[in-house]
């Protein structure tokens, strides 16, 4: 009998180091907790947390713009944003929740998991769909009304008095006049990964199609007094965003500037400061961006964009030159011909922002998140709001296509 439990434990044990698991193991100023990372739900988030947590992974130092190599990202970082009974978020150096690692990464939402009515779910913060960064926060209850919006990538395991412990901390206001900031500061002292089981140590971090930071060879041309470049040995490829900090003492950095090469651009082999970014004394960081797996499109010239909520879609019909052409509203009988104009086109390596006006119709913002594409479609969600000449209405939820 005791042979046969001896199997039977063997068994079990050899079936768990083959699937095996990924920990991280939080230590705070307040205790310590553990969550289980779903490497296989969310490979990206995943990849990007423990890369940014081992620092084996680069990242654009916010208050620098100073590209950052074998340097953990969370340690000393403070959970800035505790909401009473709903989660404890961090993840942000500056403590404001306005910064990142200098790049972002598309959502996983249709992995199948939710946010679980006990609490304890770790996800990804963002300020949009597809804008997925350093910051994370952990559920203290039910909040399944994120489901869809925000990648879980872990949960968990023990430690979840630490959590709840941290979620009732004194409290004061934030910017956003929110009740929010701990009066005491939450400090992340230290994230350390375990890997357990075959699985689990053949996850590659680096094989997940992330962003990738780096430097850019290049020297700067001055014209005193008129403007100052930033020449590149080369032309930079697509997909990479080349980023720029300024700073008159070395100390205190601003970044000004960025030029995003979209798939299809040209790319550039040099980056302007003009205005106010030219002083008679400066000092330059400048850092590049590769984004593998980007899908934004360089333009949306001679290209047709639909947007559909609910019962109702929108098709703009763009011109060759990008700066306008007609769109068709459909609402159960189709409207056409309703001519517009492109007030604004951004775009990023995976997401895109348009602001259409027209005489006919009030403006429309569509805030695009690009998901896929096929040979002919970049597909994915999308936010619409409408302009009543004072405000925004509330963004209204859908479905996009961008032909290619």
């Amino acid at each position: 009998m005791q042979t046969i439990k001896t199997i039977l434990f063997l068994f079990l044990a050899s079936a768990s180091l083959g699937f095996g698991q990924i920990y991280a193991d939080f230590t705070t100023s307040m205790g310590s907790f553990t969550c289980a990372l779903k490497y296989v739900e969310s490979p990206q988030a995943v990849a990007n947390f423990i890369g940014l947590a081992e620092g084996s992974r680069p990242w654009i130092d916010p208050a620098t713009g100073v590209v950052r190599s074998g340097v953990p990202y969370y340690t000393g970082v403070t959970f800035h944003r505790v909401m009473a009974g709903f989660m404890n978020q961090s993840g942000s150096r500056n403590g404001l929740g306005s910064d990142g690692p200098g790049y972002t990464f598309r959502d996983e939402v249709t992995n199948g998991l939710t946010h679980s009515l006990t609490g304890g779910t770790l996800s990804m913060a963002n300020s949009g769909l597809n804008t997925n960064g350093a910051q994370f926060f952990i559920t203290a209850g039910a909040a399944s009304f994120l489901d869809g919006g925000y990648t879980i990538f872990g949960s968990v395991t023990s430690g979840f008095d630490v959590i709840m412990a941290i979620n009732a901390v004194p409290k004061t206001l934030n910017s956003g006049g929110e009740v929010a900031v701990p009066v005491t500061p939450v400090i992340i002292r230290n994230i350390a990964i375990r890997r357990v089981g075959v699985a689990a140590n053949a996850f590659d971090i680096n094989a997940q199609t992330l962003p990738i930071c780096g430097g850019v060879a290049g020297s700067l041309k001055v014209t005193p007094g008129v403007s100052v470049d930033y020449v590149m040995s080369a032309p930079q490829p697509a997909a990479t965003d080349i980023q720029v900090s300024l700073s008159s003492d070395l100390r205190v950095w601003t970044r000004i500037n960025g030029i995003y090469q979209d798939p299809g651009s040209a790319g550039s082999s040099s980056i302007n400061f003009t205005n106010s970014n030219i002083a008679s004394r400066a000092f330059y960081n400048v850092s590049l961006v590769q984004n593998p797996a980007a899908l934004g499109p360089a333009s949306t010239s001679n290209r047709t964009l639909t947007a559909v909520f609910g019962a109702q879609s929108l098709t703009y019909h763009i011109n060759a030159q990008g700066t306008g052409g007609t769109v068709d509203y459909n609402n159960s009988i189709t409207i056409s011909n309703y001519e517009f104009s492109v007030y604004q086109f951004n775009s990023g390596p995976y997401s895109g922002t348009w602001i259409f006006t027209s005489s006919s119709l009030k403006p429309i913002q569509i805030n695009a998140a690009y998901d896929g594409s096929s040979s002919i479609l970049i597909q994915g969600r999308m936010s619409l709001k409408s302009w009543d000449g004072a405000q925004w209405s509330s963004p209204t939820t859908g479905i996009m296509s961008l032909t290619k």
